[in-house]
């Protein structure tokens, strides 16, 4: 039995080389290192007895480095291994050839130089393999509490630990060097990375006769080849670091060296060959409180918006991967690490073996060397290969089955199958009848852009022959999953394939690397059926990508309304951005401006002896028309009010809550005859505060945070007006909002008013709105945003608050209380000089305050009336919602599939959702259900026009409880992440459902 060492044999051939060999110091001088390998010497203090330091850390990229012969040919084994260069260094056809194997990706450097020969005039061998190594990026010594800017480090980088002198590198602490340097992630900063730690046997010094070590690497990847040569286990990990958020500045990786052991948590430290651990006093950054009194460097990770998309410099295309089943014949030793061996390919998978083509047999890696041609039976002999893994290869037992791995080339005769993974495998002769429930795989030689893979986009399986073109009813919806390194992607159908129709075909599109590099080749469509079960299933979808308006409706129709817009040219729909503004409430705009001023201010709720005031503002109250639907679903995030004569006085209340909602009445001012409000019944009710809200109410600030009036707080508006910030968002606790005007709410109010646009809008003397009143929406029918926002302040009694702060209001008309704008209850005093007290919580109903001007002094007063409150809104863009029209499913009775979107992953803190309903006809046989002009803010079309499934025309998020509706709408809701400004977008929407046989009606149409 032949046993191959390459390890071994390398000693071997360098024993020869081996003389006495003492301590050096010199940058340029590359030394025989103990154990056989060459090293560079680095400054050193020979194993001093005093702490090593950490003198910097730097990183960039791991590769093998071979030398050439003096006919320029590489020399078959490395001059080094695991050594880091630095990632701007490529080939340049001269001195250096950087090569990178797309399936191991395993990294050589090829130095045009012969080791150890003189120059000629040239650089030399050592010469240009320190330059290769200079001007590596350094951390920045910070701990992960420091203030930003950190480092950031290539995801798929390796580090580089140099110290001030040799370490301990015996056998034991490079068994547990991966305890004595911890690296970790996420906040804050305490999930362990399980990385490959070792030794850098290619820098350091001979000490008393031996080589140790200057330097430790951290390898953030892990490779196929170098899980293959380990003895302990680690993940495969081609990814390298986890994105660093991009959202937030803080570091998000942190190395810790621990300098003290303990008991149950540190058993072992890394030492100097002298025997002390360092010390953390004098590295810098540190955490002195840790047991185990670590030294700490803190750094960020790259991420999609960094350089490079957060890797190191890769100009490299990517590549399509297969791996195909082939026996080991015969497998021959030419050297100590090349083989040559009989191969035998048992699919129709095949072709001439390539250079950089990978043999897998259990732990053993080959790479193919020279090109092969197959035989007449499709056998390879003689096939060269280098061995990639270091334990012994007995070549007896490489006989028998192994994986042949390989990267699509165009211009082959390979069937485009072979380049896909189909599970469970395929019948028929020629091996392309699929069962229903296949699931379908690519693979790539390295980490790709997943948004460009999507199951409706980027990977589409299309039903019928390829000479069908791609429609937004023909593609398959499928879920695309990815694996953790993002080199394969798995389609699986989310209702069985089709196997009505039978012929099928995958399009495959243009992909990129997370480096942006593009996929050079692609096979063209790939053709396959499906089987035909005892009890088929028919499957259809109905798939939106964007690229046009009218994908799914009639030409010329539209298939969506709302707050979006379009980007034909990347096929998506994005929503509004986030946008922070404020809207005054004031005497500057139209509807205030003819309320009369007040001449004095009420303190209500602001009292000490507790208050309960609900009021509302208006969308007019604003300045805003209501037909602007950009002022539709805002998010409420601050509100203030305006000090009587712009002077607030300091305060505080330990309890003070705030609720806002919908408020379903619309007071109208209007005047009618005998100059008295026309609509005097339009107000809020003063029968029972619950009696005002449509929707429930949102608490936005508890009432354990309080309410502190600083004057100090005191700003002008750009209207001019004076104002004092409402503690709503300003504890410094995470933020909190409400939607208003908010078109997922369907209920309607604006009883006893006049509808929208309001007459006090339509009538003399503003006339700013075209009239009638009512136009819009009719009393008792005034959707979400013609109604106002409904504002509750729940003051509690305080025995530290003064209550001395009034408010700057208006009346809406000076001739009655009415319609009313505020309801209320507030302590006072009452006629028999007792102090009332109110706890918002109990009082259910308004019952006004205590005039102390009447006569007698503290009678109540009205529980309600015509104040409008001085102030300002602050909101924000956070929701916007998208309906679509009416869809024709053109089956009888559907059952729906859960959805598909792409992409499927979303900026942090950011989502869509979907609500359904369904219909089963129409009232009109016209093309309006299906155009969604014709729809309004709320998605509805023309009263009793549509025939709702079930009666109901209730949304749904449960697209489940639509089943057996022909016809399908979907309300898509966006949601902004406010805090980090991010918003999401989308790149296609399907639909699938399936029916049994005889209720779909196949119409071949729908395939072109």
């Amino acid at each position: 039995m032949s046993h191959l060492n390459p390890r071994i044999h390398l000693a071997c051939c360098l024993a020869s080389l081996l003389s006495a060999c003492g301590s050096s110091d010199g940058p340029s001088v590359t030394l025989p290192a103990g154990d056989g390998e060459g090293f560079l010497g680095d400054p050193h203090r020979g194993g001093a007895s005093t702490p090593p330091r950490l003198l910097e850390m730097t990183f960039g990229r791991l590769v093998v480095v071979h030398d050439v012969d003096a006919l320029g040919r590489v020399s078959s084994l490395p001059v080094h291994r695991d050594f880091v260069i630095n990632e701007n260094l490529f080939s340049d056809g001269t001195n250096y050839t950087l090569e990178t194997n797309p399936l191991t990706h395993g990294s050589r450097l090829i130095i045009h130089r012969t080791q150890g020969a003189p120059n000629n005039g040239q650089a030399s061998f050592e010469s240009l393999l320190r330059q290769a190594e200079r001007n590596l990026p350094n951390i920045l010594p910070k701990s992960e509490g420091a203030a930003p800017p950190f480092s950031l480090v290539a995801r798929n980088a390796c580090l580089v630990l140099r110290f001030d002198d040799v370490l301990d590198d015996s056998e034991d602490a490079r068994r547990y060097l991966n305890e004595m340097i911890r690296v970790s992630t996420g906040a804050p900063n305490a999930l362990p990375l399980v990385n490959r730690i070792l030794f850098d046997t290619n820098h350091g010094a001979n000490v008393r006769g031996e080589f140790h070590t200057t330097r430790v690497l951290v390898d953030f990847t892990t490779s196929e080849v170098e899980v293959a040569g380990m003895t302990t286990t680690l993940p495969l990990n081609l990814l390298g670091l986890p994105a660093s958020d991009s959202s937030v500045s803080t570091a998000n990786i942190v190395v810790r060296i621990p300098t003290r052991e303990s008991i149950g948590i540190q058993t072992r430290v890394l030492r100097g060959l002298g025997g002390a651990p360092l010390d953390p006093t004098v590295h810098g950054p540190a955490d002195l409180q840790s047991p185990t009194r670590d030294v700490v460097r803190a750094m960020r990770s790259g991420n999609r918006e960094s350089i490079n998309g957060g890797f190191l410099l890769d100009l490299r295309a990517p590549e399509i991967a297969a791996t195909w089943p082939v026996q080991v014949i015969e497998a021959v030793a030419n050297s100590a690490d090349e083989l040559s061996i009989d191969l035998s390919f048992t699919t129709h998978c095949r072709r001439d073996p390539r250079p950089g083509d990978i043999l897998s047999v259990g732990q053993h890696v080959f790479e193919v060397t020279e090109t092969a041609e197959l035989d007449s039976l499709g056998d390879a002999r003689g096939v060269r290969m280098r061995v990639l893994t270091s334990a012994p290869v007995s070549l007896v037992e490489l006989a028998g089955g192994a994986r042949y791995m390989t990267t699509y080339a165009a211009g082959g005769a390979v069937d485009g199958l072979c380049w896909l993974s189909v599970s469970p495998r395929p019948e028929g002769e020629d091996g392309r009848s699929f069962a229903p429930h296949s699931t379908i795989e690519i693979a790539f030689t390295e980490a790709m852009e997943p948004a460009l893979l999507g199951s409706l986009e980027g990977f589409q399986v299309i039903r019928g022959g390829n000479s069908n073109a791609i429609s937004s009813r023909n593609i398959v919806v499928g879920s695309m999953t990815s694996s953790t390194n993002l080199q394969s992607f798995r389609f699986s159908p989310v209702a069985p394939l089709d196997s009505s129709v039978g012929d099928h075909y995958i399009a495959l599109n243009d992909y990129t690397d997370l480096s942006g590099n593009h996929l050079p080749a692609r096979p063209d469509s790939i053709p396959f059926r499906v089987e035909s079960p005892q009890d088929p299933s028919y499957s259809r979808g109905l798939v939106l990508r964007f690229e046009r308006v009218d994908e799914l409706g009639p030409e010329g129709a539209n298939d969506l309304r709302g707050q979006f817009f379009f980007n034909f040219e990347r096929g998506a729909i994005r929503p509004r951005r986030v946008s922070f503004l404020s809207a005054d409430a004031d005497r500057t705009n139209p509807v205030p401006s003819i309320m009369v001023a007040s001449p004095s201010g009420p303190v209500t709720p602001l009292s000490y002896l507790g208050s309960k005031l609900q009021t509302v503002w208006r969308y007019a109250d604003f300045g805003w028309s209501v037909r602007d639907e950009s002022k539709y679903n805002i998010d409420v995030v601050g509100l203030s009010w305006s000090p009587f004569g712009g002077v607030p006085y300091n305060d505080y209340f330990d309890r003070f809550e705030i609720r806002l909602a919908h408020s379903n009445r619309l007071p109208d001012e209007q005047i009618g005859d005998g100059l008295l409000p026309r609509y005097e019944n339009s107000g809020l009710l003063s029968a029972g505060f619950e009696r005002n809200a449509l929707d429930p109410q949102q608490v936005v600030h508890p009432k354990e945070l309080g309410y502190r009036v600083d004057s100090a707080d005191l700003f002008t508006s750009n209207s001019g007006t004076r104002l004092m910030p409402w503690p709503l968002n300003r504890s410094g606790a995470d933020r909190v909002s409400y939607t208003w005007r908010d078109t997922s709410i369907l209920d309607k109010g604006g009883n006893a008013g006049a509808g929208i646009p309001m007459a006090i809008e339509t009538g003399s003397p503003l006339e700013i709105e075209p009239g009638p009143a009512g136009s819009i929406a009719p009393k008792r029918e005034v959707p979400s945003f013609g109604l106002p926002l409904l504002m509750e302040f729940r003051c509690f009694p305080s025995a530290a608050a003064f209550g001395r702060n009034a408010f700057d209001v208006s009346l809406a008309v000076n001739s009655s209380p009415m319609p009313r704008f505020r309801v209320y209850s507030t302590g006072g005093t009452n006629t028999a000089g007792s102090l009332i007290s109110v706890d918002p919580e109990t009082e259910n109903r308004p019952r006004g305050g205590f005039n102390p001007g009447s006569t007698p002094p503290g009678r109540r007063t009205r529980n309600g009336d015509n104040t409008f409150y001085i102030g300002q809104m602050d909101y924000v863009v956070r929701i916007s919602r998208v309906h679509t029209a009416w869809f024709d499913t053109r089956d009888s009775s559907p059952d729906y599939r859960q959805p598909v979107l792409e992409p499927r992953e979303q900026p942090p803190g950011t989502e869509i959702l979907i609500d359904y309903r369904g219909a089963t006809g129409f009232a009109a046989s016209a093309d309006k259900p299906f155009d969604a002009r014709h729809l309004n803010a709320y998605g509805e079309l023309s009263p009793n026009l549509v025939d709702f499934h079930g009666g109901s025309d209730a949304w749904t998020e449960n697209i489940d409880e639509i089943d057996g509706a022909r016809f399908l709408q979907m309300r898509l809701t966006f949601v902004n992440n406010i805090d980090s400004g991010e918003i999401p977008s989308l790149s296609a929407l399907g639909i699938p459902y399936t029916g049994r046989g005889g209720t779909i009606k196949i119409d071949r149409r729908e395939l072109r």
